[in-house]
């Protein structure tokens, strides 16, 4: 029997519901059960920063421990949210102080502040698969691994 869908909640509202959750419990507050809750059991997250990609609700809860390890005080911000069907595009802020190890670059205790573009794919309200899209050449070179691009000079 076909499914009624209720019109008075569209599934891209209860999509938008699900990635903000994953944003406020599992990036921000590092809610131990919530990963459990909003991630996939074959989740999947294609990052830059793990070329073999983030695998099931222990991969995710392992990606956030590595950036919540090096950036004890991080924090996303979403500042956009585009849904349509299954899909969720979130364009973020998020910003922390570096004061451990990252990805092979000492602590440094500079102040970072990145942007990132996501897209979700979310199944039975869970985040099932994403692409993830940050700039880690911008935060990079706030923590002093890659000279600041110069300056033009004006006019």
């Amino acid at each position: 029997m076909p499914q009624v869908q209720d019109s008075t909640h569209p599934p891209e509202e209860a999509n938008k519901t699900v990635v903000d959750r994953v944003f406020d419990a599992i990036l921000n507050d590092h809610d131990p059960d919530a990963t459990s809750r909003l991630v996939a059991p074959d989740f999947v997250a294609h990052h830059p920063a793990f070329p073999d990609g983030i695998h099931g609700p222990e991969g995710m809860a392992k990606m956030t421990a590595t950036f919540r390890g090096a950036f004890p005080d991080l924090i996303y911000t979403i500042e956009d949210r585009i849904a349509d069907e299954d899909k969720v595009v979130v364009r973020w802020t998020a910003g922390g102080t570096h004061r451990a190890p990252f990805l092979g670059l000492a602590a440094t205790g500079n102040a970072m502040r990145i942007t990132g573009t996501d897209i979700f794919r979310v199944r039975d309200g869970m985040v099932a698969e994403a692409w993830v899209v940050s700039d880690f050449f911008g935060l990079f070179v706030q923590l002093g691994a890659f000279p600041p691009m110069p300056q033009r000079p004006a006019g």
